[in-house]
């Protein structure tokens, strides 16, 4: 499975000048007034997007009647969020009065889940070791990690292509299988965090290792697949590769985190320097999130986001592992939306996640993402809708955009995934770099009727899918009946499966 990172970002459009309510800087404080972009006698910026949601509320509040948008204005540099960003009904804005965070005029804030990297010392043996502050023992721990804006891997097993099982074995509790005669090394469980990624038709199943036997050559892992019958069957064809393994550290590049001794260690890539190489250790699952409720009727809505950055989101393996049946849909986004109206989000950049860039879910309605870049993802682009018919999200858009360099963590990932949605337009965007499909729409495996309807995809380029990584995919993938949709205009091509499946 290739593993590419991104080694360029397109830029934003800039942000138009104009007046702003509040700014944010990052040597502000929260203290201040937050009325001016600079510290001044009469003012100066906010420290945090919080206290800047709750100046925010308070205007709103004090202005019932206010008929111009409430700006809070971003200042350029890293913003690291020290929890996800929640937006309410309380916070929402009106048609007249959106509320709007904004990027400053020719600044390129980034709001970042990830708790930075530095001090680096030589451990030998061409190895860096620097201290996370907070990640040791009893703290919390992470599994991705990036230097220098570029996305680095732990260390996996083999280096290019796959183990294959010589058979399943059937086990009352997990699952198990036998290695090929000297494919799995007795000294990987010297290490607790052992992962197997089990690659099946159109999903992978992410496992941890729970113990070898080395004379029957029988691997056992803990949790199940999403299948246990045949379509996540263990036989001689199945591909799985070893992730997070101490001895395998060893190219630049490959880096593990040391729990207990709250480091990370780390082989640097050429031309990297311990004084200027700076890591980026993601903590936040969701770094925004707008947070309706559907079912009381109470939704977030008439909410801008223009120009940001989101960067440097976290995804850690439960305890008894992971496996989904198809499209990665349970995993989240870096901006997640439920319950949300009249939200949208333009001309922003998302990069380096561990989940999807931007999810608009259950009961979001009139929502849209343009002229904006999701690059080096861990999942997919974006996910509209939720798996439920009760659920369904209606009217939103994804125009104009860029999503490229998908499924690093989760390969079976979309560009643009559409569950039950109805009145979706996917419209005008590149989605390239994707180990499954393009765009997936719909959600049932019948022909039993849904609320999905009148969905288009129209004139996308889609392209450099597969790769042969997994199959029954393509370009773009329908489910259920979709009464009214249409697919076209839409140029596809560079579409490769693997061969061990339909």
């Amino acid at each position: 499975m290739q593993r590419t990172t991104i080694t360029g970002i397109w830029a934003a459009a800039a942000i138009a000048a104009g007046g702003a309510d509040f700014h944010v800087a990052t040597n502000g404080s929260d203290a201040a007034s937050g009325t001016r972009a600079v510290a001044s006698a009469d003012g100066g910026p906010f420290a945090t997007l919080e206290r800047a949601r709750d100046a925010a509320r308070a205007l709103r509040a004090a202005q019932p009647g206010r008929s111009t948008p409430i700006v809070v204005r971003v200042g350029g540099g890293t913003h690291r969020l020290p929890r996800t960003l929640v937006l309410d009904p309380a916070d929402s804005g009106t048609a007249a009065a959106p509320l709007v965070f904004e990027a400053a005029p020719n600044a390129t804030p980034v709001l970042s889940g990830a708790v930075p990297v530095t001090g680096w010392k030589d451990a030998g043996g061409g190895r860096w070791r620097a201290a996370v502050d907070g990640a040791t023992n009893g703290g919390w721990s992470f599994a991705q990690f990036h230097v220098n804006d570029q996305r680095r891997f732990r260390p996996t097993l083999p280096r290019d292509g796959y183990f294959f099982a010589a058979r399943g074995v059937p086990v009352t509790n997990g699952t198990a299988f036998e290695a090929r005669d000297g494919d799995f090394d007795p000294a990987w469980m010297r290490r607790d965090g052992v992962e197997v990624l089990l690659f099946h038709n159109w999903s992978m199943s992410r496992l941890p290792v729970d113990a070898f036997d080395p004379g029957a050559r029988i691997v056992r892992l803990r949790g199940g697949t999403w299948s246990p019958g045949n379509m996540t069957k263990i036989t001689g064809a199945t591909r799985y590769r070893v992730e997070n393994t101490a001895s395998a550290l060893g190219q630049p590049g490959d880096w593990m985190h040391d729990q207990a001794g709250g480091a990370v260690e780390y082989i640097p890539m050429p031309g990297e320097r311990p004084g200027t190489t700076v890591g980026a250790a993601p903590r936040l699952d969701v770094l925004v999130r707008l947070a309706g409720d559907r079912k009381a009727g109470r939704f977030v809505e008439h909410v801008a986001f223009r120009g940001l950055t989101l960067a440097h989101t976290a995804w850690k393996l439960p305890k008894n592992g992971y496996s989904f049946c198809q499209a990665e849909a349970v995993v989240p986004g870096a901006l997640v939306a439920t319950a949300a109206r009249h939200v949208s989000i333009e001309d922003c950049i998302v990069r380096h996640t561990a989940g999807y860039a931007i999810e608009f879910g259950a009961g979001c309605q009139t929502c849209r993402v343009e002229r904006c870049e999701m690059a080096d993802l861990g999942a997919g682009g974006v996910k509209i809708g939720a798996q439920g018919a009760e659920d369904v999200a209606t009217g939103c858009v994804v125009r104009d955009c860029r999503i490229g360099g998908g499924g690093r963590v989760h390969p079976a990932a979309v560009g643009v995934w559409i569950g039950i949605g109805a009145d979706t337009l996917v419209e005008r965007n590149e989605v390239s770099d994707f180990y499954y499909s393009a765009v997936s729409a719909g959600w049932v495996w019948n022909t039993n009727a849904t609320p999905a309807r009148d969905n288009r995809i129209l004139n996308n380029h889609l392209h450099h899918l597969g790769q042969g990584v997994l199959n029954d995919m393509g370009g773009i993938y329908t489910l259920g009946r979709q009464p009214r949709s249409v697919l076209a205009g839409n140029h596809i091509h560079d579409v490769s499966r693997t061969c061990d499946g339909p």
